[in-house]
């Protein structure tokens, strides 16, 4: 593990990026936070929950505004 202050940080951060491929980095602010710098391979980063796949179905776009009318009487 390397520690770096707020400084050097500014000043080399390519090398810091470089070096948090290997190891863990950690920065010091001048106010007392410390900040861990952590590689994350493309593999790893976790995709949108949001990111579904979609389905196929029979309805028709009518049908669909259809339903969805109906149900926006009920509320």
């Amino acid at each position: 593990m390397r520690a770096y202050n707020y400084l050097e940080a500014q000043q080399n951060l390519s090398v810091i990026l470089n070096t948090a491929v290997n190891e863990d980095v950690i920065i010091n602010h001048s106010d007392g936070i410390r900040f861990k710098l952590i590689y994350l391979k493309d593999s790893i980063i976790p995709a949108s929950p949001l990111d579904i796949d979609g389905i196929t179905t029979d309805i028709t776009t009518q049908e669909l505004v259809s339903i969805v009318r109906e149900q926006r009487e009920l509320c």
